[in-house]
């Protein structure tokens, strides 16, 4: 996954939602520190953070990548996903 597309699909789903970093940090119970580090690109979620942060968002995970009308990136970030271990995964 692009670490700064999550980036800013995140940024962009939190302002349309009007919320707060600090309240979805306390709600998803994750440290600010977690949260932040997802807003600036320096981390991506693990695969279930990732499913939470949509499931709080009330979004599917395919509406969360909508914005990629481009097939190759969509293969592209699945050819990545399945190259990890199953750590990673989780």
């Amino acid at each position: 996954m692009n670490a700064e597309f999550f980036r800013q699909r995140l940024i962009e789903l939190l302002e349309k939602n009007q919320i707060p970093q600090s309240r979805m940090s306390l709600e998803l119970e994750r440290s600010p520190s977690y949260i932040r580090g997802l807003t600036s690109g320096r981390s991506l979620p693990k695969m279930d953070a990732f499913f939470d942060i949509c499931e709080y968002l009330n979004i599917t995970p395919a509406e969360f990548f909508a914005p990629l009308n481009d097939s190759s990136v969509v293969e592209q970030t699945t050819s990545d996903f399945l190259k990890l271990s199953s750590d990673s995964k989780l």
